[in-house]
């Protein structure tokens, strides 16, 4: 599998928290070949089934999320000028000289985002960072615009995909490069019976609530799962919190994960000789996991995340062979596992 290829294409594909049915559509077109079922919930999420065939088998689910910040048009002003607000976590010291893509009812439209030169700003001005400072310019007059954009319509970050030596950037490398571990890891199981029926949860609204992940583990009701995120990477200017890119995906420890899944994957990783690195946690992961955990009566769930350079930019940046390494580690981990789930109970 090009891995390089299933990253490029799912990171651009549109798919801001709420409007996710462009990327929805390219995931499972990825994933139709290398499951059994392919389809999406009623809030848009996509889950791919790969059976086992045993009747009652346990349910594992493994999860990670389609979504991406962006933004929404809330004016179209008269010389055609769009205001917008933000969807999800969005740094505004990106914004200004951005690319961006306006989703219209009709046709996408190319814009960029502009704001007052910095010669004709006053003192102190330069340092403010306010929305009503910002608008997208499409070059189109707002007669023209009206034809086919209006007020609602999702705006995504226009940013291509790159391969830099062993790296790739781009955009929404969260949450794509985890779901395109999730691809590499069915596509490692494609000769392989299970002992469990598996699910693979491509799920949405993470970056405004963790909304898909909390429907879908209701729905699916797994008896274990593996939610899958991005954390920070360490860069020239930052080492605290972070970690190093290259060296493994980082394993989450802490009350929001099960102690009997946490050594399942711990285990895996070691038997196998998978690089991996521990967090601890005290509290909020911050990720799927923390609505997983509680969803109906409680499901024992573990956290993966992969390291990544520049989140919530246009140049999310991590190493290729980080995503392919968390791929083998789930697989691992799901062909190890008997019909009793009696490795993870047993901790």
């Amino acid at each position: 599998m090009e891995i390089e290829k299933v990253v490029k294409t799912l990171c651009e594909s549109s798919g801001v928290s709420g409007g996710e049915n462009i990327a929805a559509s390219a995931l499972m077109s990825v994933l139709e070949p290398l499951a059994d079922e392919v389809y999406q919930n009623a809030l848009g999420s996509v889950v791919a089934v790969k059976r086992c065939g045993r009747k009652d088998a346990k349910k594992v689910m493994i999860d990670a999320h389609i979504d991406e910040i962006g933004l929404m048009v809330t004016d179209i002003d008269e010389r055609g000028f769009l205001s917008f607000t933000t969807i999800g976590g969005v740094d505004k010291k990106t914004l200004l000289a951005s690319v961006v893509t306006v989703h219209g009812r009709n046709r996408d439209v190319k814009g960029v985002i502009g704001a007052v030169p910095p010669h004709l700003l006053k003192d102190g001005e330069g340092n403010r960072l306010d929305l009503d400072k910002f608008a997208i310019d499409t070059g189109l007059s707002a007669e023209e615009l009206r034809n086919f954009v209006e007020i609602g319509d999702f705006v995504t970050f226009d940013s291509e995909t790159i391969q830099m030596g062993d790296c790739m950037s781009g955009k929404c490398m969260d949450d794509r490069a985890c779901v395109a571990a999730m691809v590499y890891c069915l596509y490692e199981l494609r000769n392989v019976t299970l002992n469990v029926d598996l699910y693979i949860v491509g799920a949405t609204q993470e970056e405004v609530g963790c909304r898909g992940a909390m429907c879908a583990a209701y729905e699916i009701n797994p008896d274990m799962a593996v939610a899958m995120d991005v954390c920070h990477a360490t860069t020239p200017d930052n080492s605290e919190n972070a970690f190093e890119m290259g060296k493994g995906v980082v394993l989450t420890k802490g009350p929001n994960i099960h102690r009997g899944v946490a050594a399942a994957l711990e285990k895996a990783a070691k038997d196998y000789h998978i690089n991996y690195q521990i967090e601890i946690c005290g509290g909020h992961t911050g990720t799927d996991a923390w609505v997983i955990q509680v969803a109906r009566c409680g499901i024992p769930t573990g956290l993966l995340s992969l390291p990544i350079r520049y989140m919530h930019s246009t140049v999310e940046t991590l190493r290729t062979a980080d995503i392919t390494d968390t791929g083998r580690l789930l697989a691992f981990l799901l062909k190890g596992l008997s019909a009793d789930l009696k490795e993870v109970f047993s901790c």
